[in-house]
Formats: structure tokens, C-alpha cells, sequence
């Protein structure tokens, strides 16, 4: 589905002329979010894919973009985790400025936790990164990303349709 969320300066020259768009796919268990920013025709995007922290920089007070913001930021790619829970909450909590696969690992390692004891995959405990795991998106969050297809209009049902 898609989300316009109106035009912005982007090249700031003085006039709104590009049209952004966010666009998510759920399937009831996988999520994937990305945006999009239009040259002035619509013929090329002039930023596109996962640039929705530059998009926010555009719209810091719009509200459903800061929800699917938030939601994106956690859940973006739910199927597709390195780590196991435990693993993925220790790596958030280091506040990394920039993802490093060995610097990850190391960390991991001087915890004792690159292989998660408490996370039997394949019938032994899981070490970080040799498996994409998926995280379980729950109901509640499940049920927001259902019901942004009530802020589409009218025609942007039709667009969506068309598949445009």
C-alpha cells in the first residue's frame, strides 16, 4: 500500500514541487516499510528506499508518519533478524552509531552470549547471525498497521489498485 504524504522543498528552491510517498507490505506476519521522493515530473525519484529519516526531517509533526515511523523503526524487516531476542536486546542496548557484523560479535562474545543458551535453534543454542530469525509482531502492533489503510482516500485506493 501506499501513503502520500503531500510535496516538500527538497532541493530548496523555494517551492514544494516533490511528492513523497511511503509504501509498506504486510502480510499478517512480515512487515517491510520504505519511502519515496519524487522529482518535480514524477519521472525519478530523487531519494527512495529506506531514507524515511531524512522523510521525517520533512514532516516531524505529521502524526501517522511518526507512528509508522516508530513502528517501522522496530518491526521494519521483522523476518529477518540476526539474533535472538536476548541477543538483539543487548545490541540495541549498546547504542551503536553504526552496525558492524565483528564489532557485534565481539561484544556479544565478551558477554558470554554469542551463542544464546536460553534460544535452541535447531536444536542447539543459537549463535548471532547464522540464521535469519523472525520476531513476532505483536497483535497490537499488528492491528495499527492494519488500520493506516483508513487514512488512504479515495484515490489513493484507486492508485494502489493499479498498482501505480
Amino acid at each position: 500500500m501506499k501513503l502520500y504524504l503531500g510535496k516538500i522543498d527538497y532541493n530548496d528552491c523555494g517551492k514544494k514541487i516533490n511528492l513523497v510517498e511511503i509504501e509498506w507490505e504486510f502480510n499478517g506476519d512480515k512487515f517491510t516499510m520504505s519511502g519515496g521522493i519524487w522529482n518535480s515530473k514524477k519521472t525519478d525519484y530523487l531519494q527512495c528506499g529506506q531514507c524515511l529519516d531524512t522523510i521525517k526531517r520533512f514532516f516531524p509533526k505529521h502524526k501517522l508518519f511518526n507512528d509508522m515511523y516508530e513502528i517501522w523503526q522496530k518491526w521494519h524487516l521483522n523476518d529477518l533478524k540476526a539474533g535472538s531476542p536476548q541477543q538483539e536486546h543487548y545490541i540495541n542496548s549498546l547504542c551503536l552509531k553504526k552496525y558492524d557484523y565483528d564489532i557485534v560479535r565481539n561484544e556479544l562474545k565478551k558477554i558470554h552470549l554469542l551463542k544464546d543458551q536460553s534460544f535452541i535453534h535447531n536444536g542447539q543454542p543459537y549463535e548471532y547471525g547464522t540464521a535469519w530469525l523472525k520476531a513476532e509482531i505483536p497483535i497490537v502492533i499488528k492491528n495499527q498497521i492494519k488500520s493506516w489503510t483508513k487514512y488512504l482516500t479515495t484515490y489513493q485506493f484507486w492508485l494502489n489498485k493499479k498498482g501505480a
